[in-house]
């Protein structure tokens, strides 16, 4: 019996030492092939060629336009080192010059190829400029621009009155989603992490009655009204009413309500989706305020914000007593 243990143990023995002759052979064998390859002189690169791939040619170009008109026929040249060829613009406009590499060159639009009535907006603006440094891709545009300009500039003052007009509506718009949550605090001592859920769920509702179903904004704005005082009084019944019979602390209530704001969102976005909903009913007409131009429907936003900003916000609370 003792002879077959110390048989079995002498068996062992020779496997394991058998194993570690073989990893060190290994070893070796793997460190010269290694060191063989690293002395070897690598294949050479083939150099690129210029077949007229895309990581090989450079082109200049450009469009055409009077307007809203695609100008046709005129003639581009470029030019620089040696190098000059001309293009004629196509019916959408586009002219294209392959040149031989990156380098200086000239643009020049030969005014007299231009269609009657077509005429450059500045006639000493005829040429244009590419430098080497600007290659940092394969294409370069060029335009000119041709007939009169018609873009309206707008002042200083201006701007600012019309940026103080869109400031102000869209901060009476937060501020009316604020009185809500703070009127929660107030009465509770919560925040509520799914307030600004809540108040979606009034614009959704709205959306739906007034752009799908085609109702009256005005009956969409009072059933969305309702609605919201019947969704949170729902929300109390089953969720925050059972919580206050258990004794849920305002800690566990806030990440209960933050369970509730993920919920709702992904519920918004699986059935109405994530992109911007427009509602035209009627409301957006433009009104003009001398040099401030506003949507009638913002207009009424700010007034209801500002007379009945209470009445406006309790819908977004309604129900929350956590």
């Amino acid at each position: 019996m003792l002879t077959g243990i110390r048989l079995g143990r002498g068996v062992r023995l020779t496997t394991m030492i058998l194993a570690a002759l073989a990893l060190c052979l290994g070893v070796v064998l793997g460190s010269a092939a290694f060191s063989a390859q690293a002395t070897e002189t690598p294949a050479p690169t083939p150099a690129p060629t210029d077949s007229g791939d895309f990581t090989t040619t450079y082109t200049i170009g450009g469009i055409l336009r009077d307007g809203d008109t695609l100008v046709e026929g005129a003639e581009i040249t470029v030019e620089g080192s040696g190098f000059s060829e001309t293009a004629t613009t196509d019916d959408t406009g586009r002219w294209s010059v392959v040149v031989p590499g990156k380098g200086d060159y000239t643009v020049t639009l030969d005014a007299d190829t231009l269609p009657d009535g077509v005429t450059l907006r500045d006639p000493d603006r005829d040429t244009a400029e590419v430098a080497a440094t600007e290659w940092q891709t394969n294409t370069i545009t060029r335009s000119f621009p041709l007939g009169v300009d018609t873009r309206q500039t707008t002042g200083f003052f201006e701007q600012f009155l019309q940026r103080l007009a869109a400031g102000l509506n869209f901060g009476l718009l937060i501020a009316l989603a604020a009185i809500g949550i703070t009127l929660i605090f107030g009465t509770t001592g919560l925040n509520n992490f799914a307030h600004g859920e809540m108040v979606t769920f009034g614009a959704i509702i709205a959306w739906i009655v007034a752009v799908i179903l085609g109702i009256n904004i005005f009956v969409a704005m009072l059933i969305a009204l309702v609605l919201g005082g019947v969704f949170g009084y729902l929300q109390d019944w089953l969720l925050w009413k059972p919580l206050r019979r258990k004794g849920v602390r305002l800690v566990q209530a806030m990440i209960v309500s933050i369970g509730l704001a993920i919920a709702l969102r992904y519920l918004y976005l699986f059935f109405i989706g994530g992109d911007t909903k427009t509602m035209s009913v009627g409301l957006s007409d433009a009104v003009v305020l001398g040099p401030v131009r506003i949507t009638t429907g913002s207009i009424l936003s700010m007034v209801i914000t500002a007379t009945f900003p209470g009445v406006a916000a309790m819908p977004a609370g309604c129900g929350v007593k956590a």
